[in-house]
């Protein structure tokens, strides 16, 4: 079990424990004094010879090992004259999981803080993780976005520690107080804030402040190799995933559009990944189309909307009796679309030009389908089939967030 000062101070514990270890050295030197004969030439010399040997051996080790079983390690740096001890080992260069697994628990214990939490920005630059220090104990914490600490971040983007009661800044008051935090210490690299420390209590250490400062710097260093070494193993995938992604850049392109009496397609090239493709089905009464497009521009999400159309492809020319839902069954059930990190909005269609009827089924609010003559008003709703008479709207055009994707035009009857 630690002990701790309680409701001795710091100096009182000081002189405590410097008498209660003067006390077993005191004794040690008049025991051999005892034991020695009197008569021995050069008493004093071998007495003064044996207490330095034992006290090397065995009476410092055994202070050392006793205190450290009963007192807690930074009061045990504190009362021996040891004060400096974690800013010396903040002086060297330390890992990103060092600063969390050591690093940081004893920057705490000499700061004199029982409670506190620093964040740091993962390698993706999107997510803080948080790791939470207190008594003695680091645990890990529920993280949070870069957009959830909007406002966080741009107080702290100047570097400026912020303490409260010593700010006349309402914004950084108000943060203070939001976080709970006596004390915010920033750690910044080129105006980019790749984490932080927050202090739940002042810190009693004099040098608090300095200390703070010094471990940021260091701290910034070692979150910042992170990133970079983080992006030099990812890159090696990265290169063949773009060598894979050149090879089929002609599916990012819309294909051929087929020739239906009475209409005419019109498709427009677009600034980001997307896949304009047709189906003509088994009885060549209707014509199938659907628009793909990734919400991120990489040669990962090419990869990954060329994964949809070879879906699509092989469910055409495996099956028959093909219906617009069956479609839209086949690319929910494909893996792909699930992928969080590289999103699809995508659109369905089925044009039947016998009827002039053109069916749509929707699940994004980044797609537009409109009549040109009428901007205004919006022709489908989301998640469900939408029916749209060409023979009355005559034109319609579909957009993908603002930009025109298809134009589809009724000729003639």
């Amino acid at each position: 079990m630690k002990l701790r000062g309680g409701r001795f101070s710091f100096r009182q514990l000081h002189w405590l424990y410097s008498a209660a270890f003067a006390l077993p050295v005191i004794g040690l030197f008049y025991l051999l004094d005892l034991l020695v004969p009197p008569y021995t030439r050069f008493h004093q010399e071998i007495v003064t010879f044996l207490f330095i040997i034992l006290s090397v051996l065995i009476l410092f080790p055994a202070r050392d090992y006793l205190l450290g079983q009963i007192l807690d390690k930074n009061d045990y740096l504190r009362y021996f004259g040891l004060e400096h001890h974690h800013l010396d080992l903040m002086a060297r260069q330390f890992s990103a999981e060092e600063m969390i697994r050591t690093i940081f628990p004893d920057l705490m214990r000499w700061l004199d803080v029982h409670s506190g939490r620093i964040a740091i920005l993962n390698s993706d630059r999107q997510v803080y993780s948080y790791h939470v220090y207190r008594n003695g104990t680091l645990v890990q914490g529920r993280p949070s976005t870069v957009k959830d600490e909007e406002d966080l971040l741009r107080a702290l983007r100047s570097g400026k520690t912020l303490i409260a009661g010593q700010t006349d800044e309402p914004a950084e008051q108000s943060i203070l107080e939001k976080n709970k935090a006596a004390w915010i210490q920033p750690i910044v690299h080129r105006q980019r804030v790749l984490g932080f420390v927050i202090l739940s209590e002042p810190p009693r250490n004099r040098y608090a402040l300095r200390g703070l400062q010094m471990f940021a710097r260091k701290a910034a260093v070692s979150i910042q190799n992170r990133i970079l070494s983080y992006k030099v193993v990812d890159s090696q995938p990265f290169e063949q995933e773009l060598l894979v992604a050149e090879r089929i850049a002609g599916y990012l392109l819309p294909s051929r559009i087929p020739a239906i009496p009475g209409y005419s397609i019109v498709s427009s090239r677009q600034n980001r990944p997307c896949i304009i493709e047709f189906f003509t089905a088994d009885s060549g009464e209707s014509c199938f189309f659907t628009l793909l497009f990734a919400r991120r521009s990489s040669a990962s999400a090419g990869l990954v909307l060329a994964g949809l159309l070879g879906s699509l492809h092989s469910f055409v020319h495996r099956e028959s009796n093909i219906t617009l839902h069956r479609l839209m069954a086949q690319l929910k059930r494909d893996p792909s679309l699930l992928r969080a990190e590289y999103p699809v909005d995508f659109l369905l269609g089925e044009l039947e030009a016998r009827r002039h009827r053109l069916t749509i089924l929707v699940e994004s609010r980044n797609f537009d389908i409109r009549n040109p003559l009428d901007p205004q008003r919006q022709l489908v709703s989301l998640g469900w089939r939408n029916y749209i008479d060409m023979a009355e709207q005559k034109s319609i055009r579909i957009e993908h967030s603002g930009e025109t994707a298809l134009i589809i035009r009724k000729t003639h009857d």
